[in-house]
């Protein structure tokens, strides 16, 4: 498939590195340092190259919106309309307003943001350097990352890039009710933990009855 990213810090570059080695072409944008963007297309290798936000919008299929939570307004400005365009957005909500409301999720918010877009949520429960060193694991170590959105097309189509990011897609279900995966790191969610996909299953039901979600599980030589 062909990849926007709008944003190549850590977590927008660990996807491009990802994808790219899978064979999907990326485009990456949206850079102070124009330069530091040539050089980290150049360093990934095949398949990647580098434009403009609006540029990275209009070439992808699958547009990953990756900055900064206090630079979103920039970013989607300069990103053009995102009608149609399935989204993966991977910001959390560290920094300045606009803000979700009290009791709503950022998912749910953002994708009030993005008209149009067939919005999905993921990549942003795991840091950058903890995803730069688990992609790829083998068998029962392979290491989730949630997913969430209103669109289930777009969930089937996203939830396929996570695998050939090579982590193990889990559907949390709507941008409403996945609170769970969002900051702060914090008893009873998921936020900031590794999961494998046998303890994720327990999670899923919990959160679909309501329900408190199951003691976070311990792995050996766990990291975050």
């Amino acid at each position: 498939m062909r990849i926007g990213i709008v944003g190549a810090g850590r977590i927008g570059s660990g996807i491009a590195r990802q994808l790219a080695a899978a064979r999907h072409e990326v485009k990456l944008s949206f850079s102070r340092d124009p330069a530091a963007l040539e050089r980290l297309a150049g360093d990934i290798g095949r398949n990647v190259t580098v434009g403009t936000p609006a540029e990275a919008t209009s070439f992808g299929e699958v547009v990953v919106i990756s900055v900064p939570w206090s630079l979103l307004p920039a970013a989607l400005d300069q990103a053009g309309p995102l009608a149609g365009k399935i989204v993966i957005d991977t910001t959390n909500q560290f920094g300045a307003p606009p803000l979700p409301a009290e009791g709503q999720t950022a998912a749910h918010f953002n994708a009030g943001r993005m008209t149009g877009a067939r919005y999905t949520k993921s990549f942003n429960t795991l840091t950058a350097g903890f995803q730069a060193g688990a992609a790829g694991r083998q068998a029962g170590e392979r290491v989730v990352q949630w997913l969430c959105g209103d669109d289930p097309g777009a969930k089937r189509i996203v939830a396929g890039l996570i695998g050939d990011a090579g982590f193990v897609p889990v559907d949390l279900g709507g941008t409403a009710t996945c609170a769970v995966m969002e900051m702060p790191r914090r008893q009873g969610a998921v936020y900031g933990e590794e999961y494998r996909a046998p303890d994720a299953q327990a999670v899923v039901e919990a959160v679909q009855a309501g329900q408190p979600i199951p003691p976070t599980p311990r792995y050996e030589q766990r990291g975050r």
